[in-house]
């Protein structure tokens, strides 16, 4: 399963879907997909922590808190949870009010 924690000024994802075997599973791809081209559109000024660790399947992504990043943050977290609502099964989406530490 993966988890997904989403903070004012970024996100913190870890572990596999398990909806499918690798290279066949839409909800990891979904998710990757969204995260990483979206992360394209951040001021790498503006970006804090960028971690990406595939063995551990582990991304860490925490940003500035200017009115572009919120909205930016904003778009992501709105994307992701979608495929969690969808996908419920294979991953838990949790929200803070308060910033990644």
């Amino acid at each position: 399963m993966v988890h997904i924690d989403f903070y004012l000024d970024g996100f913190e994802i870890n572990g596999h879907a398990n909806y499918a075997q690798k290279g066949n599973d839409i909800v990891c791809a979904a998710i990757s997909g969204i995260c990483f081209g979206s992360i394209n559109w951040f001021n790498k000024n503006d970006i804090i922590i960028f971690e990406n660790n595939e063995k551990k399947a582990k991304l860490i992504f925490k940003v500035n808190l200017t009115k572009k990043n919120k909205l930016g943050i904003s778009l992501i977290e709105t994307q992701i949870k979608t495929i969690c609502d969808s996908y419920n099964e294979f991953c838990k989406f949790k929200k803070y009010n308060k910033e990644l530490e």
